[in-house]
């Protein structure tokens, strides 16, 4: 699902959708919401940032990866980053990792696409979850939305 091709990610949401008693546990497991960072978090992320303005290229490279792995939860932080003054080094390597932004949210996109078409009690549970996470996170918007749309609409059973 987090590949480039359409066609294979579409029949690969179908696939999970009509499979919950397997998909929906094992989306469980890899998808969590998204909740403000702590202090530590926070404080870890904004060295990130400043090491991609590093003299040493390996520092800048580690930073870069450690915040692409991490780029919905540290979004904010890049962006108020590029809004003060970085160096060209470091405002164009926060632009990569966003860049990676939307790549992750196709492949959330989908995952979301797969639990409201499973529609089971267990789906809509995860969904749930997704949507108590920090307001403002695009993914609790997104499990928001996806809950509004299942609204009214009665769930199946997983006994598929």
């Amino acid at each position: 699902m987090a590949g480039d091709d359409a066609a294979k990610a579409y029949r690969a949401v179908w696939l999970l959708a009509r499979n919950p008693m397997q998909s929906v546990p094992l989306l469980r497991e890899h998808l969590r919401p998204v909740f403000a960072l702590d202090n530590e978090a926070r404080t870890q992320a904004e060295r990130w940032i400043a090491d991609l303005d590093s003299d040493q290229a390996a520092i800048r490279e580690t930073a870069s990866r450690r915040l692409e792995k991490r780029v919905i939860r540290v979004e904010p932080l890049l962006r108020k980053a590029l809004s003060g003054s970085p160096s060209l080094e470091q405002c164009k390597r926060i632009e990569r990792v966003l860049d990676r932004l939307g790549s992750e949210r196709v492949t959330l996109g989908r995952v979301l696409e797969v639990l409201e078409h499973a529609h089971t009690p267990e789906s809509r549970q995860l969904l749930e979850s997704l949507a108590a996470g920090e307001p403002d996170a695009w993914l609790t918007r997104e499990a928001k939305a996806a809950l509004s749309r299942l609204s009214g609409i009665p769930q199946q059973s997983e006994k598929k």
